[in-house]
């Protein structure tokens, strides 16, 4: 793959969590229009429930977060998963500059700030789930 050229990966199964509705909206439809299958959670807790429930027959390639949710934001999420084992990549979408969360990159396999183009968004994705 070179760089900035888009690797297509179809059908992988993407988690995205996030409280606001908007960017639920649009990063769902991004995802879609690049032929993933996509789920939705507004929070950690909820992102925690359809995980555990897709464990056993369809896990999820990948999780997007927004770092700052109500009850469970995107680095407890990805401290909740890495404590129980679960190795799925976690992608946290951030309102702040990435600086702010320099002491946490090690949980994340990329941190996005919002508002995130549809292009960055599938390339970054598309990066993390090349074969």
């Amino acid at each position: 793959m070179k760089d900035g050229e888009p690797v297509h990966v179809p059908g992988r199964r993407i988690l995205v969590a996030d409280d606001a509705p908007e960017c639920l909206r649009i990063v769902a439809w991004a995802l879609k229009k690049a032929g993933m299958w996509v789920d939705l959670a507004a929070d950690g807790i909820e992102a925690l429930d359809k995980i555990e429930a897709s464990r056993e027959s369809h896990p999820f390639d990948l999780i997007l977060a927004d770092c700052e949710m109500p009850r469970m934001g995107g680095l407890q999420l990805a401290q909740v998963l890495r404590a129980a084992g679960i190795i799925t990549p976690v992608v946290a979408l951030t309102g702040h500059k990435q600086e702010s969360l320099k002491e946490s990159a090690c949980e994340f396999a990329a941190v996005l700030t919002k508002p995130i183009s549809p292009e960055t968004l599938i390339r970054e994705c598309s990066r993390i789930l090349a074969p």
